[in-house]
């Protein structure tokens, strides 16, 4: 218990300091719990395989990550996901694999072990992918939201590959006995996904006064899932997934969330340090070659399908660029395809390291890759100079308003302002579509587009209005006007900023006016009551208004 306790001792702390370090680079925690792995048995430290536990708190950390995963899918979210985001998901696993099946065939490895290496690169990390684009304010963009799409759409086909190959075994190929267990287990997740609108809720509602019994009751039933997934002799990771998918319509699934997250944090860390112990170091060089063929793969491949497969459905180069970015990574179900592998004797240790440390060269550089996307576009796509594209270019639209955004912001300002004086430019499709049936005047294009603006004849607006919530897109669109040709008429420019801090920082780039939503919006209501002292009147047609708006913006939400 002694030599147990110290090396709890030794994981933690190695866990603690390589996290300080990932924080300082701005990496995932991730990195730092396989890199404890690593160091802890590089040296010694820890006798990984020589205790029984280690596998215990291995598999419950995979069973908590799949709960995890399970409850985070909530049944709005299915909805929304779109068109594209169902088929992006679906095409580019399969384009992955099959580009991974290529060169896993070509560095002649074993059938097994190329079609388990093979999935593990075609899927992206929920996990990173989540964390980095919250950190970054990007999440509810309309980046965030295809990213968060296709990887909700990966996970699903995700634990429908694991049901296969878990039941697979040693085998080869599908057999009848296989597809029926499958079938099981979907009909399951779909009893747990019936429960869960129906019964789990009530259940939830009756015991939510207590935190306490609210804990203890999500563990009892994340266990009784676990426990049939076993019957049904399916692998207890399964029975976490759907424990979680079955919570995942509850009005207190983020309470359970804050309630289990300590518990799940640490059996998800041992699971990657103990991942991260598989891998050795001096075996590395033998592998070398496959190491850089996966990791471009994985960095480069999958971000160029994803490009490709968005540029087919009409997306603009910008939300395919960087959408292809933020996937640019390995999946935590990698792992777990890696571990399972690596257990039915499919994956030989040797190619677990490989996996391994593929794992942690791209989520090192996944977190740089969505952090400079924006940088890495423009890029990609150098813009000409501003300046040249206003002589002897046909103009398309001339309007006293261009309004360049149309999200919450910009659909608010664009309900007031009279329709047909407004032109709206967006690089959603969906919301250009849906608004042209709404009567608007709109573009197709991003406020970093120089083509943009040889669409528009500026002598003819008066204020260009931005609602981007982006920095560096604004400082940039901001730029282009210090170069306005002298003989034409500039218009007002309108900015939005996220800060306090920003407001400064774009009044002095140039903009006449910055929109700071809590603020702007508490002088309108002001300046609105002046206008119109009669609240009786005016109230209920305010509230109108707004709960029209707000059911507009959902519709074009969901078409988005």
């Amino acid at each position: 218990m002694t030599g147990n306790l110290s090396a709890l001792a030794i994981i933690f702390i190695l866990a603690a300091v390589l996290s300080l370090l990932a924080r300082l680079f701005r990496q995932p925690v991730i990195l730092a719990y396989l890199g404890a792995g690593a160091v802890a048995s590089l040296f010694g430290w820890v006798k990984f395989d020589q205790v029984a536990i280690w596998q215990v708190f291995a598999d419950l950390g995979i069973m908590f990550l799949l709960f995890l995963i399970g409850l985070e899918i909530n049944y709005t979210a299915l909805r929304r996901v779109g068109a594209a985001s169902i088929i992006v998901g679906l095409a580019q696993v399969i384009l992955t694999f099959a580009v991974a099946m290529m060169v896993t065939t070509a560095l002649s490895l074993p059938l097994g072990s190329a079609v388990y290496i093979s999935l593990a690169l075609s899927f992206s990390s929920t996990i990173v992918v989540v964390k980095i684009l919250s950190e970054n304010r990007n999440i509810n963009s309309i980046v965030g939201k295809i990213s968060v799409g296709i990887l909700l759409v990966q996970d699903i086909l995700a634990v429908i590959i694991l049901l296969v190959i878990t039941d697979l075994g040693h085998a080869q190929i599908l057999t009848i006995t296989t597809i029926i267990k499958v079938l099981q287990a979907l009909g399951v997740m779909v009893l747990m996904v019936w429960l869960g609108r129906k019964l789990v809720p009530k259940i939830i509602r009756a015991v939510s006064g207590s935190i306490e019994l609210l804990f203890l009751i999500c563990l009892g039933w994340l266990f009784v899932m676990a426990l049939l997934a076993e019957q049904l002799n399916f692998s207890v990771a399964i029975g976490g997934f759907i424990a979680g998918l079955s919570l995942a319509n509850t009005a207190e699934h983020y309470q359970i969330l804050n309630r289990t997250k300590a518990l799940r944090d640490f059996f998800i860390l041992i699971f990657f340090v103990l991942l991260g112990s598989t891998l050795k170091v001096s075996q590395l060089a033998d592998v070398i070659i496959p190491i850089i063929l996966f990791c471009l793969i994985a960095v480069l491949a999958k971000p160029l399908i994803v490009h490709w497969l968005l540029r087919g459905l009409g997306y603009h180069p910008r939300i395919s660029i960087l959408s292809g970015l933020s996937l640019g990574q390995i999946s935590e179900f990698s792992f777990i395809l890696i571990a399972i592998g690596l257990q039915l004797g499919q994956v030989t240790p040797v190619l677990a390291s490989a996996v391994t440390m593929v794992a942690m060269i791209t989520i090192a550089l996944s977190a740089y890759q969505i952090t400079w996307s924006n940088h890495l576009y423009r890029w990609l796509y150098p813009g000409e100079r501003f300046s040249s594209k206003f002589s002897g270019s046909q103009k398309f639209i001339a309007k006293k308003y261009i309004l360049i955004g149309a999200g919450r912001v910009g659909q608010s300002i664009a309900e007031v302002l009279p329709r047909s004086q407004i032109c709206i430019v967006d690089f959603d499709p969906d919301i250009i579509s849906h608004l042209r049936t709404r009567g608007y005047n709109c573009l197709f294009g991003d406020i970093t587009d120089d083509d943009l603006f040889d669409q528009i004849d500026w002598s003819v607006t008066r204020v260009a209005i931005s609602t981007s919530p982006n920095l560096d897109d604004v400082m940039a669109w901001l730029t282009r006007y210090h170069h306005w040709p002298k003989n034409t008429p500039r218009p007002l420019l309108v900015v939005r900023a996220e800060s306090d801090h920003d407001v400064k920082t774009l009044y002095d780039q140039g903009a006449d006016y910055v929109i700071l939503p809590h603020l702007t919006s508490g002088q309108s209501f002001a300046h609105a009551l002046q206008r119109e002292p009669s609240l009786l009147k005016t109230l209920p047609r305010w509230r109108s208004r707004d709960l029209q708006l707000i059911t507009n913006f959902s519709r074009t939400s969901q078409r988005s």
